[in-house]
Order: structure tokens, then sequence, then C-alpha cells
């Protein structure tokens, strides 16, 4: 595998040569600084990119042409990255050594065509598109919150800080929705090609230089590269008590969340320690949540913890029954605080490092895994595979017990369901 970056005026363009796939793999990413009110406008327009263009004007035009380029398949995501909001086109295509010659310039004509040649008519999106495409995402918003566990993740978030971007719904809001016309739409998607930063990813057997010729010739976009801010959400304020809140809902196991705030960890920690504290606590079945909450004492169905190095967040989460919140949270919190005091054993960030070097090497056998760590060392200033390996070698016991004590516990949320331990074993 090789990578070079090439800095161009409008865009960076970022190769990785690799002979090990028969596809190439690109990723177009355009992003901005959040702001909640664009959040719904910006999912709209990532659905009515992809619904139809110019020259392929529904979906079965569309269709017809993925099949004349040999199964060529693409999917557009909006999401938040810290600060920023993300939208990327993303496309698979087979190598044209296994198709005809040509077809990588035609399947990249076809990604541009569907990101610069929307659909549009005297300043405004296709009305049918538009329609579709609206009627999807009022479904999409209906029913996020039907799921329960996404439900109690988003209402943790708020009661953290109701006022932070990592607490704002996802895919936006029906208020929002219905002030969206196919005109304002339209208006939007200038100011995302006009002003957006720009970088584009491709992974495959790929020669650089014609493939930056190529793009320049191609992809004419007026945004100018400028220098971005970064990502990392910081926090300047932390909870003396932590808050509890509950809420009461028809469902049947209740869901335990706990959030916490990691006080200003050093770029080492963020990258490294983290990530070994994290398994040490909830990672996996070998995890002290795991063997003490739910092992030894029975506590819940289910128990692990995660962590956001780009939002210095950390959470928890558990399925239990309601009346076993006090001792469950009581067993956390204990076991977090084992970990502060240095409760730590050698042979655990040995077994945590050998996984770890492991799953360096699995990034190498799928091609958007290598396109997501290409993004992280770009955007999030994360290392590249050779480095992490050195790195994660310099964990101690001292670094997990010093980042420990930067996990402030903040927010303990419960979405209470209606059954009880003891009504659960009498099923």
């Amino acid at each position: 595998m090789e990578y070079k970056k090439y800095e161009l005026l409008p865009y960076h363009l970022h190769v990785i040569h690799t002979e090990k796939f028969k596809t190439v793999t690109i990723k177009v990413c355009l992003k901005r600084p959040l702001v909640s009110e664009e959040i719904t406008i910006r999912n709209l327009l990532g659905n009515v990119l992809l619904e139809s263009t110019e020259k392929h004007p529904s979906r079965r035009y569309m269709g017809m042409m993925t099949e004349n380029l040999y199964g060529f398949s693409c999917q557009m995501d909006t999401y938040r990255s810290g600060k920023y909001m993300m939208t990327t086109l993303s496309a698979s295509f087979l190598d044209e050594k296994y198709t005809e010659p040509g077809m990588l310039k035609k399947s990249i004509q076809f990604l541009i065509e569907i990101l610069s040649c929307p659909n549009v008519q005297k300043g405004a999106f296709d009305q049918h598109s538009f329609d579709i495409c609206k009627e999807g995402l009022k479904a999409a918003i209906e029913s996020y919150d039907e799921n329960p566990t996404r439900y109690a993740k988003r209402r943790l978030l708020q009661s953290m800080d109701e006022n932070a971007t990592y607490a704002c719904m996802p895919c936006g809001t029906l208020e929002d929705l219905e002030k969206i016309t196919p005109q304002s739409l339209y208006e939007y998607y200038e100011s995302v090609m006009k002003s957006d930063l720009v970088d584009i990813f491709v992974c495959g057997n790929v020669n650089g230089e014609e493939l930056k010729n190529m793009l320049l010739s191609e992809f004419h976009i007026k945004t100018i590269k400028k220098p971005g801010k970064s990502h990392m959400i910081t926090h300047d304020k932390y909870r003396k008590r932590c808050k509890i809140t509950k809420e009461s809902r028809n469902i049947t196991q209740s869901i335990l969340m706990i959030g916490c705030k990691i006080d200003h960890p050093t770029e080492y920690e963020r990258k490294y320690v983290m990530g070994l504290y994290n398994h040490l606590l909830g990672g996996g079945g070998d995890s002290r949540l795991y063997q003490t909450v739910r092992e030894k004492n029975s506590l819940c169905y289910s128990i692990y913890s995660s962590a956001s190095g780009v939002d210095n967040l950390l959470y928890i989460q558990a399925g239990i029954d309601k009346d076993r919140f006090k001792k469950t949270t009581e067993l956390i919190r204990k076991e977090m605080k084992k970990i502060a005091l240095g409760d730590v054993k050698e042979e655990e960030i040995e077994k945590y490092i050998t996984m770890y070097l492991a799953s360096c090497k699995e990034i190498e056998d799928s091609p958007n895994d290598l396109i997501s760590l290409v993004m992280a060392q770009e955007y999030l200033h994360n290392d590249p595979l050779e480095v992490k390996e050195k790195e994660v070698l310099k964990l101690t016991k001292e670094m997990v017990v010093e980042f420990a004590s930067k996990v402030k516990l903040d927010t303990i949320y419960l979405l209470e369901g209606e059954m009880s331990h003891e009504e659960a074993n009498a099923q």
C-alpha cells in the first residue's frame, strides 16, 4: 500500500494505491462547521442528489447507468464529526482491467455527475425527486425515536448538554423539513458547492497522477481550499455531582445510559490510552463491567462501554430490570474507581496490545477501512498504521490510571421499562 496526498487548489486528493482489491473505491467528502438549523436540509440534499441527475432524471435511468458501469454502486451519507457536519458520496466499481478500457473514467464521470449536475429546472430541484426524498426523510425522522436504545442515547446527550453539537437530532426535525422547498434546497446546494471544504479519497490499483489530471478536467467546483478548524469537542464544565434523569416508556426492559466527559486528554491519550481504558472497562466479554455486573451479579442482560475521541465522551449502556438500577450504577461506579486506583494488570495491557495490532492488520483487508484510516489522519490528526503499531507498544499501567482520573461521570439516564426482576424471572 502506498499513500500520496495531492494538494490541489479547490480540493485535496488522497490516493491509496494497492493491488489487493478488484475494485476501486472513491469517497468525496464535503464538510462545514455544524449548524443545527442545517442538519435537516443537508440530509435531504444528500438524498435528492442520489435520486436523479440532469442526464438521468429518474431512478430507472440511474439504475440503467449503474448496470452499464458493471454494477457501479454508490451511496450518500450525512453525519456529524465533532464540530463538523459531513456529507460523503461514496462509490465502488470494478477495476477496469476486469471490465473494459475506459471504465475508470466513465465511472468517475458518473460519480461527478451525481454531485455536479443535479436534476434542476429554473433554479429548483426536480419536484418529483424532491417529493420522494422529502417523504423518505419525514418517515426517518418520525421513526427515529421508535428505537428505545437510540432514543435513550439521544436523551442522555441532551441531558448532558442540550446546546452541544453532539445533542443535535442526527437526521433533523419535522419543523425544519416543512420549511424546505425545491428552490431553497437548490440555494443550499449552491452554497455547499461554493463554500464547503472538499476532499477526495481513492483506494485501488490507480495511477495517482492520471487520476489527479482526470479529476481536474472533470470536477469543477468554485470553492477554494482553506485550512479547516479542529473537529474536536472539548469540555470546560464538569458536574461536581452526577445528574440522574429517569423517564418511563412502554417497553419491557429498562435501558441504562451513563455519559462521562473526558477532561482535556493529551493527544497520546486520545489516540491510544482511551481505547485501552474503554476496553478494560466495558469493551468486551472479559471487561470489568461485563464480568462484574453481568456475570458475577446477574444485574443486566447486556452491558458495554464505548468512547468517542472526537467528542471526548465515554458512554456506558446496559439493559436492566427497572428495580436493578441502584445496584447496577453502584457497581459501575465501583469498577471505574478501581481502575482509577490502579487495579490494572500487565497481562490485560498486553492482551489489548495484541488485539490492537491484529485489528491494524485487518484494516489492510478493506478499502473502506483504509479510506477511513486516511480520513482520520486528515481530519483528526490520527497516526498512520506504521506509527500506530509502534505507539501502542508504549502503553503502561500508569497511563491508564492517569487517564482514568480524567473520566468525569456526568449524567446517568434511565429509560424505565415496565418489568421488574421478579416479573422477568416469572416469565
